[in-house]
């Protein structure tokens, strides 16, 4: 069983140069016009299966866990090992701020305890939730892995519009954003 999938040939607004995308179809597989170069190059992978593709074309999800304590509310991080992780930004920061803010949770009520907050429960447990999962929980537009640069420079170069590879060969290639 073969399958093919595109890969971006350059970086876009929301995707990396090399980035998998989310179609991965059973070859042989009917492509869009333009579905080509110069945006994408079209990958088939000789031995393997639609799941073995779809591990490596997952997008960035940051998540934090909320428990909830006797006296307080923790909330954290769930993968705080990746250090290439994408980072909250300020807009998202002073947004959770804000909501807590008119939820009544003050500073005095949010201590900060290594990897994570400490939240007094001023609040009830279903405020709390929604406050993280509006501001906090959020899916990033661009893939946790994606093919080497030197790769797809090199089929740009060639004028190559689709690659025959292997999986092996295909895993080889990739890169890892999460570590």
């Amino acid at each position: 069983m073969a399958v093919e999938f595109l890969v971006h040939a350059r970086s876009h607004k929301i995707y990396q140069k090399g980035a998998i995308s989310q179609s991965v179809k059973d070859s042989p597989a009917i492509w869009g016009r333009m579905e080509t170069l110069p945006d994408f190059i079209r990958v088939t992978v000789t031995d393997a299966v639609k799941a073995d593709i779809d591990k490596y074309n997952k997008i960035w999800t940051e998540e934090y866990e909320l428990t909830e304590e006797a006296d307080f509310f923790r909330v954290q991080h769930i993968d705080r090992t990746s250090v290439n992780r994408p980072r909250l930004d300020q807009v998202k920061r002073e947004r959770f701020k804000r909501l807590m803010l008119d939820a009544g949770v003050t500073g005095d009520n949010v201590t900060i305890d290594g990897g994570g907050l400490l939240i007094q429960k001023v609040i009830d447990l279903a405020t709390i939730q929604s406050i993280v999962n509006d501001t906090l929980n959020v899916m990033h537009l661009h893939r946790m892995f994606h093919v080497k640069a030197s790769v797809i420079d090199n089929a740009v170069a060639n004028n190559n519009n689709s690659v025959t590879i292997t999986l092996a060969q295909l895993e080889a290639n990739l890169v890892d954003g999460r570590v």
